[in-house]
C-alpha cells in the first residue's frame, strides 16, 4: 500500500543515510505500545495506534519503520518489559554478565552506565558480581521493586537518555534491547561516542534482536511492532559502529541466534578489518526479497491454523504476553473466540489485557485448569520450559513453536 500524501515518511536510511530503500511489509493501525500494562479490556482496545511500513536499506541491510513517530511513545513505570521471571532468560543473563566481567575486565574501581536499564535487574546483578558502581537510565525504572546488595552503589535516573547524560563519567557503557527502540540510530550512537570525549578506554556494549534470524528468515511477523522502529543485521550494526568512530572488539550471535552482541571502543589507527559476521549484505538482500514475497502468506497460514482448531472446539492459548504476542494477535486478527487467553509467567502482567485486542493475560496455573489442546509459544527458546511447567500443573497440550513457514502444521 502506498502512503497517503499526508503521511510523514522517513526517506533515507537512519543508519547509513542511503536512499536505496525497499518497502517490504505494511501493517496499519497497530497499537503504538505493546507492553504497557492495560488495566481494563476497554483501555486495551482504545489505546492509540499507528502504522508500520517496514522498509529496508539495500546499501547496508538495515530495516526501519518509515512511518515511525517517536512522539507517540509513553515510556513510564507502566512499561513492563522484563523477561527475568523466566528461568531460561535468567540463566542467559547470568552467563552474559559473567562474560562481560571477564571480557571487559570489570573491576570494582569502574563505573558502569546502562542506557535503557528497564527495571534494573541486569545492571544490579552486574554490579553485584563485579563490585562496580553503576548508573541506570530509564523512565520505566520502578524504585524499590528490586532488592539487591548493590543498590547502594547504583544510581537510577528515571528519564530517557539525552545529551546532558553525556556528562556522566563511565568506564563501560551498555545498551541492551534499547537501540531497536531508537529511530535516529546514527545520531544516537554518535552522541554516545561523543560522551567518551578523548578517552580511548571506554567500551560500548550493545545487545539487540537479530532481525535477520527473528524476522526475515522465519517470516516473523510477530516480531514486527511499533516500538521496534529499528531492525538490525550483523552487517548494519557493525556499519553503525564503524561509521561513528568505534572499533569493533566483539560481534556475535547468542540466545539461540536471536540476539546480536557488539562491543567496541574509540577506534585507533588502523581500525580492525571487517569481521566475517558483518559481511552479510548479499545474503541479507536475498532474505529481504523472500520476506517481501511470502510474508502475507505466512500471516494467513497461522490465522488458518488457529481457526481450524477453534472450529472443532479445541482450546488454543498463546504463551507470552509481551510484544510478540501482541503483534501475533493484532496482525492475524484472531479474537477471543479463537484464542481465549494469553499466558505469562510475569505476575505483573496477569489480570491485565493485551493492547489492541483486549485478550486477558492469565497465570500458568489458570491456563493448566483450562486443559488446552495447544499452546503457541511466542519464543521457541522457551518451548521446553513451558512444556515442563504445564506438565507440573497437570496439563499436557501440544506445544506449537513459531516454526519456519515451510514446516507443515502437525495438526
Amino acid at each position: 500500500m502506498s502512503p497517503s500524501p499526508s503521511e510523514h515518511r522517513i526517506n533515507s536510511c537512519p543508519t547509513c543515510a542511503s536512499q536505496q530503500l525497499q518497502s517490504v511489509y505494511r501493517v496499519n493501525q497497530v497499537t503504538v505500545h505493546s507492553v504497557l500494562l492495560m488495566p481494563t479490556r476497554q483501555a486495551a482496545l482504545d489505546y492509540p495506534r499507528g502504522d508500520i511500513d517496514l522498509t529496508y536499506c539495500r546499501s547496508c541491510g538495515f530495516g526501519f519503520n518509515a512511518l515511525f513517530r517517536p512522539e507517540v511513545h509513553e515510556y513510564s513505570t507502566r512499561y513492563e518489559e522484563t523477561q527475568h521471571f523466566s528461568p531460561t532468560f535468567s540463566r542467559f543473563a547470568d552467563e552474559l554478565i559473567d562474560d562481560c566481567i571477564k571480557r571487559y575486565r570489570l573491576t570494582p574501581d569502574k563505573t558502569l552506565l546502562e542506557i535503557g536499564c528497564g527495571k534494573g535487574e541486569f545492571l544490579l546483578r552486574l554490579c553485584e558480581k563485579s563490585g562496580c558502581h553503576g548508573i541506570g537510565i530509564d523512565p520505566a525504572y520502578v524504585p524499590d521493586r528490586i532488592h539487591s546488595p548493590a543498590l547502594n552503589r547504583v544510581r537510577f535516573i528515571q528519564e530517557l537518555y539525552h545529551e546532558d547524560h553525556g556528562k556522566l563519567e563511565a568506564d563501560f557503557i551498555l545498551c541492551r534491547h534499547t537501540l531497536e527502540h531508537i529511530g535516529p540510530t546514527h545520531q544516537f550512537v554518535k552522541q554516545v561516542r561523543a560522551s567518551m570525549h578523548q578517552r580511548t578506554d571506554v567500551d560500548f556494549f550493545v545487545e539487540v534482536p537479530d532481525a535477520t534470524t527473528t524476522v526475515l528468515q522465519p517470516l516473523g511477523f510477530w516480531d514486527v511492532y511499533y516500538e521496534h522502529c529499528s531492525y538490525f543485521s550483523a552487517g548494519s550494526l557493525a556499519h553503525l559502529y564503524r561509521h561513528n568512530g568505534l572499533d569493533i572488539t566483539q560481534l556475535q550471535r547468542c540466545y539461540g541466534d536471536q540476539y546480536l552482541l557488539i562491543g567496541g571502543r574509540p577506534a585507533g589507527k588502523p581500525a580492525t578489518s571487517a569481521l566475517a559476521l558483518e559481511c552479510d549484505l548479499q545474503e541479507q538482500l536475498k532474505h529481504i526479497d523472500r520476506f517481501s514475497r511470502l510474508i502475507h502468506q505466512r500471516v494467513d497460514q497461522w490465522r488458518q491454523r488457529v481457526k481450524q482448531r477453534s472450529d472443532r472446539g479445541a482450546t488454543v492459548l498463546i504463551w507470552g504476553g509481551g510484544s510478540k504476542g501482541v503483534a501475533f494477535l493484532q496482525t492475524t486478527g484472531l479474537s477471543e473466540k479463537e484464542i481465549p487467553f494469553v499466558v505469562d509467567v510475569n505476575p505483573y502482567k496477569q489480570g491485565k489485557f493485551m493492547p489492541g485486542t483486549g485478550h486477558e493475560v492469565i497465570s500458568p496455573q489458570r491456563a493448566a485448569q483450562l486443559k488446552p489442546e495447544a499452546v503457541i509459544v511466542m519464543n521457541p527458546i522457551y518451548g521446553r520450559e513451558v512444556a515442563e511447567q504445564l506438565a507440573s500443573l497437570g496439563a499436557h497440550p501440544q506445544i506449537l513453536p513459531l516454526e519456519d513457514a515451510t514446516s507443515p502444521d502437525p495438526a
